[in-house]
């Protein structure tokens, strides 16, 4: 199974085309010093909480970056921010947000990925959530989980599994993440099917019943049933508490529920839903 973090740190710089182009030129050795020197001074100045000096890379991260220089010391210097989120105070996570959010919007999937892998190192800190966390980030969160790049789609997805509650949930609602849920479900990593599941089961547990019957008409019932036979005892559990839930709350879209059960589940899977029932009633 792969993990999160090996779509975070697989992506691999793309080749560069040596071409006339200024700013696709071979990386100058002054370019290799600066980058060198620029991430070993943010990542001292994180270590020591000199925030002046994190605010000044910052600034130097912005002239690179709209600079000519070669990709790859661009490259570089977007990845400093991912120490900066991963060590850097609050004040400069904030002073970084909105270079953070022109990362996610660039039209370059390794500039993308290294934008998404500063904002997942950033979410790991609880206290740094609601400063590079809003509406807006979650909508470009939902748009990226479209992307046609595997790897922007695949981390844009995770990340928002890792934050959909309260508010940021209602967002991804909001943006249309349930259209997206069958695919993931179908994925053939382990891992985006179970982060797949565990929204349906938050929407299933904190959702409205439109919320519920959305579900419903996304087909993610067929997809639900199709990994029931996993061998983890735990997603099967989310899988049968989802399921049951979706039942419970379908309304008048409660029939459309059990055609599908019926069409899709076997029979100890009803046999599961009834035991529950019986239980609940």
């Amino acid at each position: 199974m792969l993990s999160f973090m090996h779509y975070l740190f697989s992506a691999k710089l793309p080749q560069i085309t040596i071409d006339t182009q200024e700013n696709l030129k071979i990386q100058t050795p002054e370019e290799k010093y600066m980058i060198k020197s620029l991430a070993k001074n943010a990542e001292d100045n994180c270590f020591n909480g000199n925030i002046d000096a994190q605010l000044a890379a910052i600034s130097s991260i912005r002239d690179i970056i709209h600079s000519k220089a070669a990709v790859v010391t661009i490259y570089k210097a977007v990845s400093i921010c991912t120490n900066l989120c991963q060590n850097g105070s609050p004040k400069v996570i904030q002073a970084m947000n909105s270079l953070l959010k022109k990362h996610i919007q660039n039209s370059d999937p390794v500039i993308i990925l290294l934008g998404l892998n500063a904002f997942f190192r950033a979410i790991k800190r609880p206290e740094l959530i609601t400063i590079v966390i809003d509406r807006n980030i979650v909508k470009h969160f939902v748009q990226l989980s479209k992307h046609s790049d595997k790897d922007v789609k695949m981390t844009a997805f995770i990340i928002l599994a890792k934050i959909f509650e309260r508010d940021y949930m209602k967002a991804a609602l909001n943006f249309g993440i349930i259209k997206l849920l069958p695919s993931f479900l179908s994925s053939e990593e382990t891992q985006l099917k179970k982060e797949a599941v565990n929204i349906i089961y938050k929407i299933v547990s904190n959702g409205t019943k439109d919320d519920i019957q959305d579900l419903i008409r996304a087909n993610t019932i067929p997809n639900l049933c199709s990994i029931f036979d996993c061998n983890d005892e735990n997603l099967f559990g989310i899988i049968l508490s989802s399921l049951n839930g979706i039942l419970q709350k379908s309304g008048k879209m409660s029939s459309d529920v059990w055609k599908m059960l019926r069409k899709s589940g076997s029979s100890e899977i009803l046999k599961k839903f009834m035991e529950i029932n019986h239980s609940l009633s």
